[in-house]
Formats: C-alpha cells, sequence, structure tokens
C-alpha cells in the first residue's frame, strides 16, 4: 500500500470551501481530520483507495451527520460523473437531516452554490446526485450507490440496509460505505 498525500491535500483543500455559518469555515477537528487520513491515505498498488467501509463511534451531539454530509459533498462534486451518494437513517426525517445540513452549507459559500442544484429533495451536480431514502431495504434495490452514510445503524433491525447499500456498490471503483 502507499500513502496518496495528494488525495489527502485535495480533500483537505475542499474542506477550505465549506462553510459552518456565515464567514466561518469548516476547519476538521482532530478526530474528523483523523478519520478523513484513514478513510483517504491508502491506497493500493493499482491506485485504487484501500478503505471500503469506515465506521464512525461517537457519541450523540458530536458533529458526525456534519461531518459525514461534507464528505458527502466531496462525493458528490469530485466523485464519478455518476456518482449517487446516500443518506440513510432508521427514519426518513433522520435521512433527511444531512440534506437539510448541506443545502445550509451550500447557501453560505458562493463557490458551492456555482456547482451543486440544490433541489427540494436531492443535490445534482452534473450527473451526480445526492439524496436521502426512506430505511425500508424492500425498495432499494437497482442503487448503484458511490457512498452511503448510514446513520445510527445500530439501530436497524436487520442488515439488510447494509447488505442493500453493499451489493449495489460492486459495479464502482472505489465506494464507501460509512
Amino acid at each position: 500500500y502507499t500513502i496518496n498525500n495528494d488525495k489527502i491535500r485535495d480533500i483537505f483543500k475542499f474542506f477550505y470551501f465549506v462553510f459552518l455559518e456565515k464567514g466561518k469555515r469548516f476547519f476538521p477537528i482532530p478526530f474528523q481530520a483523523w478519520i478523513t487520513y484513514c478513510i483517504y491515505s491508502l491506497y493500493r498498488e493499482n491506485g485504487l483507495r484501500l478503505r471500503k467501509y469506515a465506521v464512525i463511534w461517537k457519541a450523540r451531539k458530536n458533529g458526525k451527520t456534519g461531518f459525514t454530509s461534507i464528505l458527502a459533498l466531496n462525493e458528490l462534486l469530485k466523485g464519478a460523473d455518476d456518482a449517487e451518494v446516500y443518506f440513510l437513517a432508521t427514519t426518513a426525517k433522520q435521512a433527511s437531516q444531512a440534506l437539510k445540513y448541506l443545502k445550509s452549507t451550500i447557501s453560505l459559500s458562493p463557490a458551492l452554490k456555482k456547482r451543486v442544484d440544490v433541489l427540494t429533495f436531492h443535490l445534482r451536480h452534473g450527473h451526480s446526485i445526492a439524496k436521502p431514502l426512506a430505511s425500508n431495504a424492500n425498495n432499494l434495490d437497482g442503487l448503484n450507490p458511490s457512498l452511503a452514510i448510514i446513520d445510527e445503524s445500530h439501530a436497524h433491525k436487520t442488515r439488510d440496509l447494509f447488505n442493500i447499500m453493499d451489493s449495489g456498490m460492486k459495479a464502482r471503483k472505489e465506494p464507501l460505505l460509512l
């Protein structure tokens, strides 16, 4: 394996364009910087990212949703031309919190406003989309996620949602299930 400092540098440069509040840029706190480094630094000999799965165990109200939303926005803008980013949770309301957070973040950044189409139920950049989904695994076949974020995965009664997202990622070069 190799460490690709250019990829890490690109992500941290992207963070510079993200605003949390008017005039307040996003600077990752140590656990966020470490997770970013762990996910995006190691690459195989063939040039593909090593990590396909990541689990964040952190207490409530520590910025996990906001942080993972920013990673999702990075994937939407810099991923494949047809990136599919999905936010999943036990309820549709909880899954849509990430979208709400991103809409607010995009509205604060002139650079992001130019690049991302903010629609009622999803975000779009070219042929790429980011949207929340209901947690009913029976209705999610046929998806091809490049990034799937399952919030509060411990609260799901079965592993079906994880399995559906994981199997949908098989055709992707560098998918991430978070």
